[in-house]
């Protein structure tokens, strides 16, 4: 029997397909990204300079209505080779701090 895509999907809060620019790094922001989705409690962080799981980042997002500043830890990494990233997508799983 095959899940329907509200039973496969895990998270709670539901995530909108944006792409927003991100500047991101773990003492500050030195490297640009790009979200392919995000949420109220995280986003998926495209981008070249990938981080390991528990890393606290510092996010700063580029939205219609001015700069966010946020926190984030990161949860997981998907590596993808230089030879294929503009292909397949790559990047961090990042969960949100609360502020």
């Amino acid at each position: 029997m095959a899940l329907n895509v509200a039973e496969r999907e895990k998270r709670a809060q539901k995530r909108s397909r944006r792409r927003i620019s991100v500047r991101y790094g773990s003492g500050g922001a030195r490297h640009l990204g790009y979200t392919t989705d995000l949420g109220e409690k995280g986003l998926f962080l495209q981008g070249n300079t990938l981080y390991p799981p528990g890393t606290v980042l510092c996010l700063f997002m580029d939205l219609p209505e001015g700069t966010r500043t946020a926190q984030g830890v990161v949860r997981w990494v998907k590596e993808v080779p230089q030879a294929f990233r503009r292909t397949l997508r790559g990047g961090m799983g990042i969960g949100l701090v609360p502020e």
